[in-house]
Order: structure tokens, then sequence, then C-alpha cells
């Protein structure tokens, strides 16, 4: 992870606007790592720079309302006008052109994704295309750092900037404060700006799910947002008091004394996941490349993956016994068998990695870090790194190399070339668009 990100400013003079705009204008880069995503071609003086001049009350500004969006809300399966204000850059404004950068968090990180804009739009062009995570840590430093930085300069040129100053403090506030700042990021995490959901229907959302554990309820809102989450809280209720497919993984007990001890040791969610399936994989007895068969997980996981039946639903989940943590009840949604392999190993994942305290075990399509390690490890554990190597003519595969490693391991395509990507093994032309 090139975990250094930076907003770096030098001011510099304006003579129109408000008194506020005149004394924040300068020269913005931001950094990541060694690399400048603020590089352009300024058009009109034909030349290429490393920042672009724009006023700073703007962009603090944006910080400052999206901040509890732009740390919790992660990336939905369909991005909507009001999502993309909240989290890419161009939300500023001010009659500035911006890069055309993104945001999206998943909990624990921050993914950056940045285009060029390669058009004949004066006056300036952004040159750059890239995307990666940081840590939400280093993401909230250097937003810190730049908000202080600019209110240190609005203090000494004495210009009145309240709002900003007064709404920034609350900020800080609430990031104290465990309970607003539960409220906050819940409210993101339901696709809400604060106080757009009215305090008492938030209350009632989370006393209506307060059953499933705090952090089972919150991975669900990711993956329902606020259209969804009432129905998605009453049919994870309803399916918690059907039968349904009974786990007992006290066979795994091993493999997860083992990985609590030791998980921390990995950053990105995706290692972490990755790093669970080959733990999983020895403890179990498999070699480092061979498939699993519908049988063995069948085994592994305590149901037939093939002859159970899935029902329809918004998202797969695991119920815990209240008076056997190692018994687990499931309801899968998914009716392909290839699809079918991978949520059981998904499962597993999540009993194995999933918080304790959770009655709910949620399987969803959100982009959290949890449904992150969880699908990672599906992927490892079914579709090893290390087989692949061995299997196809890297870094160059053709499609139907690509459809025969499918086949080999029980898997779709795409995990195939997700593998690929993610593991560095492939340019990332061989995902689809």
């Amino acid at each position: 992870m090139k975990d250094v990100f930076e907003f770096r400013v030098d001011w510099l003079e304006r003579l129109h606007g408000s008194p506020a705009e005149r004394e924040t204008f300068g020269e913005l880069e931001i950094r990541w790592g060694g690399v400048a995503l603020t590089e352009l071609l300024d058009l009109s003086a034909a030349t290429v720079r490393s920042t672009t001049r724009v006023s700073m009350l703007h962009l603090g500004i944006w910080l400052m309302a999206n901040w509890w969006r732009l740390r919790w809300e992660p990336l939905p399966p369909k991005i909507d006008p009001d999502w993309r204000m909240a989290h890419e850059i161009g939300g500023a404004g001010g009659g500035f052109v911006w890069p055309a950068l993104q945001f999206a968090s998943d909990g624990e990180t921050i993914g950056l994704s940045l285009h060029d804009t390669m058009s004949d739009r004066p006056p300036v062009r952004y040159l750059r295309n890239t995307e990666g995570t940081i840590s939400a840590t280093t993401f909230e430093r250097a937003v810190d750092d730049l908000m202080s930085l600019l209110l240190a300069r609005l203090s000494s040129r004495r210009v009145d900037a309240a709002d900003l100053a007064e709404g920034w403090r609350e900020v800080l506030a609430e990031r104290r404060d465990p309970m607003a700042g539960a409220r906050r990021r819940r409210e993101a995490l339901l696709g809400f700006d604060p106080d757009a959901i009215d305090a008492d229907d938030l209350s009632a959302i989370v006393s209506a799910g307060t059953w499933m554990g705090e952090a089972a309820l919150e991975e669900t809102m990711a993956a329902a947002r606020a259209p969804a989450i009432r129905n998605t809280i009453e049919y994870l209720r309803d399916k918690s008091l059907e039968p349904g497919s009974n786990l007992d993984l006290a066979a795994l007990e091993g493999v997860c004394r083992v990985w609590r001890d030791g998980h921390h040791r990995f950053t990105r969610p995706w290692e972490r996941g990755a790093a669970l399936a080959g733990l999983a994989r020895r403890e179990v007895g498999l070699s480092s490349d061979e498939p699993v068969s519908s049988e063995r997980i069948s085994e592994l996981v305590g149901y037939d993956v093939m002859a159970d039946q899935p029902t329809s639903g918004p998202l797969g989940a695991g119920f815990r016994s209240p008076d056997a943590p190692n018994r687990v009840k499931f309801h899968g949604i998914r009716r392909h068998p290839n699809s079918r392999r991978f949520e059981a190993a998904r499962l597993l994942a999540e009993a194995l990695d999933g918080p304790p305290a959770d009655a709910v075990l949620p399987i969803t399509d959100a982009s959290t870090a949890r449904q992150k390690v969880q699908r990672s490890f599906a992927q490892e554990f079914l579709c090893p790194t290390e087989g692949l190597v061995r299997l196809l003519p890297l870094p160059n595969p053709s499609d139907s190399d690509i459809e025969g490693a499918a086949d080999h391991y029980g898997v779709s395509a795409f995990t195939v070339r997700s593998a690929l990507v993610n593991r560095g093994l492939v340019d990332r032309r061989y995902l689809p668009a």
C-alpha cells in the first residue's frame, strides 16, 4: 500500500472573488506515494505541472460537509449523482476545474480512483489514471492537516469564515464522542448526509436490528442502504426463525484459534482473506494448488451445497445458535452451482473472521472490508494463486486458458480473472469494464 497521502498548498494572490476565496486561493498538489494526482497540462501556457490552482475554501467546505460519508460510506452497486457529489472531489465546485478523483470507504481503507480528463475542454487537462487504497487513518490525517492549514490561513489573514470553522469543530467533536460518531457513521452507511434522516427514524432502525449484533447491523445498513433497510432487517428476522441448513463448525476451531492470534498483521482486507484461506487449506489438509470438491466443501460447512435449495432474498446470511456458537443456521441465495460453492466458502470466512458477538453473519454485495475479506477468502480457498501460476501461461493467458482454469477449480471465469488481477499476475484489462 502506498500509504502516503497529503494535500500540499502554496498560497497565491487572487484579485477577484470573496475575501475568503481570495485569501485561500493557491497551488494545490494532491500526492499519493510518489505520484502527483493533480498533474495536468495547462493548455494556455502549454506546460505540464503537478499542481492545480483552486480555492481551498471550496475544498474545505466540501470535506467538512461530506467527512462522514467519505470516511464510512462504501461504493454502491450503482453510483447515483448524490453519491458522486459526496465522493468525487469535483463536488467542491466553486467554478474551478478539479481532478476526477473519487474516494470510497470500506470502513478500514479508503479507495482512490482517478482518471484523466483528456478532452478539448479548457483550461487544463488532468493527466493521471490510477487507483488503489490508503488506510483510513492516513486519510483522516491528511484531511485534518489540510483543514488546520486552511483555518490557520483564514485566521492569519483576518478573514471571517465562521461557518467553516464552526462546522469543522462540530465534526471533530462528533469524532471524539462515541454516541455521536455512531449516529453519523450509520447515517453514512445508509447513504445520508448528517441529520438528513430523522433521529427517531434512525433510532427505530437501530432498535429493530439490535438483535443481530452491532457490526452485523452496520454491514446490513451498508448493503441495503436507506430504501431497503427496514425490509431487509425484517427479512433477516423471518429467516432467523425459519428452519435452515444447520452447520457444525467445531472442526474449524483450530483454524479460528490460530487465526485470531495473528490476523492483525494484515493491513488490507484482501490480504487478510487470502491469508486466512491459506491457513484454512493447510489445516484441513488441502495441498497448495489442488481443487476443492463440492463434497469437501459440504463436509466443512456441514450441508450439501449442491442439494440444498437456496432461498430468494436480498442477501445470504448465517445465524449463530445462542447456546452453541459453533452451530450456524444458513440461508443462501445463490442458484448457480459455482456461485453456491463461492457463497459457502464466504460463509466459512465469516464464521472464522466475523465478530464473535454477532448473531447474524451477513453475506452481501456491499464493498465493505468485511465483505472483501469474505470474497478474498473464497477466491483463494477455491482458486489458489499457486495453482493458477502453475496452470496458466502468465502474464498473457487466453480466454480459453482462463475458462479451463475456471472449470478445473469449479469457479466462474470472473473469479479467475479477479484473482489474477488482484494478485498482480495480469493487467487490469483482464477484468470486464
